[in-house]
């Protein structure tokens, strides 16, 4: 067996997926064949059958160049003798979704996911397994760290992510650099497709690798990639502490919820008046006292924790948007609107409510 074939089994044990399938995501381009054809030679090694099938998106954003990558990939399929399905992009539904997103990467990104969920599942797959390498976790990292993502995009991409409970993203090639990928496909004098698409600088990841990399690279040769990675663990380290942290804000502040309810309760019986109960899952009232004595760093982690499992909009809340919120909790400012018409109010003194207002499109 292979040295990258082995590397990708450590990753990505046998025991997880035989019994389960898996579908992989390929692009034609040198990373995504090296991953099919480790595969194919895992599936073959443990005399597995119908294992594996291969999944493709056309994003039809290079004419020719897009559907010839489309067939290289259906002819790699039907050469290694494995099913290949075959996902087109709407160009309406893209243009939308750049103009919704404001960028022609992540709608393309989003889409893309979004077609390789579906056809992982008309395989009856349980795992989709991308070809991301060491190299692109590097340049993940760099791109988050100058977005200012914080510890969490420090973290750079994980080897597995959950979509929903039946299915699961796995990247068993994050160990594996894109040297080794080359030198694979070499030994196994593997083709492959060479998108013209990435030497453009009209993509940031793009410019990253091609004008950041090589020019960390000359100034910091064989050091910034080792700096980044510790860096990298040091940021999970952190986060475990700051969950820990917001864990414990959770259950305090689930237990000041129960006694200002019981207080208000006892109010009721007293026919004293109460402030209006409000009962919709866009509507959230918090204890505004136990906020205001969380540290700020712990706080904004509590709240993005809580616009994740609310679902509310998370991508225009930036850095900037996160710290207003948690100035006008701690200071109790007036009311403040935030993306996603979510709005911060403080009916009494006691209180910290979120609401967010919800058109009828999206109710539907």
């Amino acid at each position: 067996m292979d040295q990258i074939e082995e590397k990708i089994l450590k990753a990505f044990p046998l025991v997880e997926w035989s019994r389960r399938r898996v579908c992989l995501a390929a692009s034609g381009g040198p990373d995504s064949v090296a991953l099919v054809r480790a595969f194919v030679a895992i599936v073959k090694e443990a005399k597995l059958q119908n294992a594996v099938c291969v999944a493709t998106v056309n994003h039809k954003l290079r004419d020719e160049e897009s559907d010839e990558d489309a067939e290289f990939v259906r002819k790699l399929g039907t050469d290694l003798e494995i099913p290949v399905i075959v996902k087109t992009i709407d160009r309406v539904v893209l243009d939308r979704e750049t103009k919704r997103l404001g960028s022609l990467e992540s709608a393309a990104r989003k889409i893309r996911y979004e077609l390789l969920h579906d056809a992982t599942k008309e395989f009856g797959a349980r795992f989709l397994v991308t070809a991301h390498h060491a190299d692109d976790q590097l340049e993940t990292m760099l791109f988050r760290l100058f977005r200012g993502s914080g510890f969490d995009g420090l973290q750079g991409m994980a080897t597995t992510r959950t979509f929903d409970q039946s299915l699961t993203l796995a990247r068993p090639m994050l160990a594996i650099t894109k040297k080794e990928i080359l030198e694979y496909l070499v030994r196994l004098k593997q083709n492959y497709r060479v998108d013209s698409s990435n030497a453009s600088p009209e993509f940031t990841r793009n410019r990253i690798r091609n004008e950041l990399v090589p020019l960390l690279d000359e100034i910091f040769p064989n050091r910034w990639r080792g700096a980044l990675s510790r860096l990298a663990e040091q940021g999970k380290e952190t986060n475990v502490f700051l969950d820990e942290r917001v864990d414990e804000l959770e259950r305090e502040v689930e237990k000041e919820t129960r006694r200002l309810k019981k207080y208000r309760q006892a109010l009721q019986e007293l026919n004293v008046a109460e402030p209006e109960k409000h009962e919709s899952s866009d509507v959230v009232d918090l204890p505004l006292q136990t906020l205001q004595n969380t540290p700020s760093i712990i706080l904004k982690r509590y709240f993005m924790r809580l616009w994740r499992r609310l679902q509310w909009p998370l991508g225009e809340m930036g850095s900037e948007e996160w710290d207003r919120l948690v100035a006008g909790v701690k200071q109790r400012k007036t009311p403040r609107q935030f993306p996603g018409n979510v709005a911060a109010l403080f009916p009494d003194s006691d209180t910290a409510r979120f609401q967010r207002i919800t058109s009828s499109d999206e109710k539907r």
